[in-house]
């Protein structure tokens, strides 16, 4: 496999429904990972696959209370890998876990639209495996403007 020329994004996004309850939209769900990976200026000499995992509720709160020590269902999760892969694999950046189930709920409580909440989740997924915290406030006030910004910029667009 030969490089990729500078400044063409190769984005390689798996699509995992783990749950029957909502209808998942896998090419708006690609269309939008890739425009913020594309955003977010991740450009590699290799292609860089990604993750997103749609799961209910009690699987997510299994995943919190196994992996962050937190008890009770949560909206995301990412798992970041950023390991290093053979010459010319794709770079595996890591996976978004997304609770549909709280994506309904949530969308409720702010008045959002349910697939505008959704794609939300995994904008916020993302922006975590590239390096951005929420734990504590200035930095998630930074956080939140910047996904706030980008779901303005590319949901648009898909």
């Amino acid at each position: 496999m030969t490089s990729p020329k500078k400044g063409t994004p190769r984005f390689f996004i798996n699509i995992i429904n783990r749950q029957s309850k909502f209808k998942i939209h896998p090419r708006k769900v690609k269309a939008l990972a890739k425009a913020v990976l594309s955003h977010e200026k991740v450009f590699s000499k290799w292609p860089v696959e990604l993750d997103i995992s749609f799961v209910t509720d009690r699987r997510i709160r299994t995943l919190n209370r196994r992996f962050l020590g937190h008890e009770g269902a949560t909206d995301v999760i990412a798992f970041p890998v950023d390991a290093l892969a053979p010459q010319g694999a794709p770079w595996m950046l890591g996976e978004i876990v997304v609770s549909l189930e709280r994506a309904k709920a949530q969308s409720k409580t702010w008045k959002r639209d349910f697939h505008e909440e959704a794609l939300l989740y995994i904008i916020h997924g993302i922006l975590h495996l590239l390096g951005y915290r929420d734990d504590r406030p200035s930095l998630k006030r930074k956080m939140w403007e910047r996904q706030d910004e980008i779901l303005k910029k590319v949901f648009q667009g898909i």
